[in-house]
């Protein structure tokens, strides 16, 4: 009857220990758990942050792209504002030129009719002092 009761009371300690393994292995378990789930907690909050981070990167970069295709607009414009201006100069010296060898030419021109009307003036007075000198 006595070693009933210990066999008994031996299965009552085994079981005893069997449920406190049993308690350790799940609060083991819970640990473990939350554990994995700080983890999830951390890579999810590390991916948002990525994620942000090559958003803000994308928007940075296509900012300077416009900004960038923009400039190539403005100096684009400004060249050929220059390309006009350089063509409107070129037209007024090829201008300018020409007037200015008209203006040589006429000044040829009055030059020679000044010379040939000296050569008169000079063969007049040499015939009138031929004739002074005739007489």
């Amino acid at each position: 009857d006595s070693s009933s009761l210990t066999n008994s009371q031996e299965e009552m300690q085994d079981l005893q220990s069997v449920f406190m393994e049993l308690d350790q292995s799940e609060s083991q378990k819970k640990e473990f758990l939350w554990g994995l789930n700080d983890k999830k907690i951390t890579l999810k909050r590390i991916h948002e942050a990525e994620v942000k981070n090559i958003r803000n990167r994308i928007r940075s970069k296509s900012e300077n792209m416009r900004r960038i295709k923009k400039d190539i607009a403005n100096l684009t414009a400004q060249l050929e504002g220059l390309t006009k201006d350089i063509s409107r100069s070129e037209k007024d010296l090829i201008m300018k030129e020409d007037l200015f060898k008209r203006k040589k030419e006429a000044l040829l021109t009055q030059k020679q009719d000044a010379l040939s009307s000296l050569a008169e003036i000079a063969n007049k007075k040499r015939a009138v002092l031929d004739n002074l000198m005739r007489e």
